[in-house]
């Protein structure tokens, strides 16, 4: 009996240091996100912040660029097919390539985007992407699968559950 219990305790401490050591791979998706209207995934302009400090990257170029200390508003704007970004109304780059990469400890607050009455909020990255139409571009929120779950289920969910 002893023989027995012995073994099913090696056999329950082995399987728990095998589930231990098994990292689950993290899945990212990448989810495009609608105008004020969700008419349109197209954006000429858009005010972005952060409770903490923001890094961007010119992706076409792997440029890093100087961190945004947080509650700082970054202003978006395309012209002629390259990014110009203001911080807090004064302009500080221009003539970017993109695409842009974003991204911060701290959730983004997307100011002229407003869900429920409030700037929207976004986990995990954020990426500005030149779109098809001249001086327009597309926002895409680049997040791990679990926190696009947790914030998208609860609001997709009737009110009756």
């Amino acid at each position: 009996m002893r023989v027995k219990f012995l073994i099913l305790i090696l056999f329950l401490f082995l399987i728990e240091n095998i589930t231990l050591g098994y990292e689950k791979e993290k899945t990212t998706i990448r989810v495009g996100l609608s105008n004020q209207a969700f008419s349109s995934q197209e954006f000429d302009n858009v005010s972005i912040m952060s409770l903490d400090t923001i890094k961007i990257i010119d992706m076409s170029t792997n440029v890093k660029i100087e961190p945004v200390d947080g509650n700082k508003t970054l202003y978006f704007s395309m012209k002629e097919g390259l990014f110009d970004i203001a911080i807090d109304n004064k302009p500080k780059y221009e003539k970017l390539t993109g695409p842009l990469l974003l991204s911060s400890n701290s959730e983004f607050l997307i100011i002229n985007l407003n869900r429920k009455g409030t700037p929207a909020k976004y986990k995990g990255m954020l990426e500005l992407r030149a779109s098809k139409k001249p001086n327009r571009f597309n926002l895409v929120n680049v997040v791990d699968i679990q926190n696009y779950l947790r914030g998208v289920v609860p609001n997709e969910m009737p009110v009756s559950f």
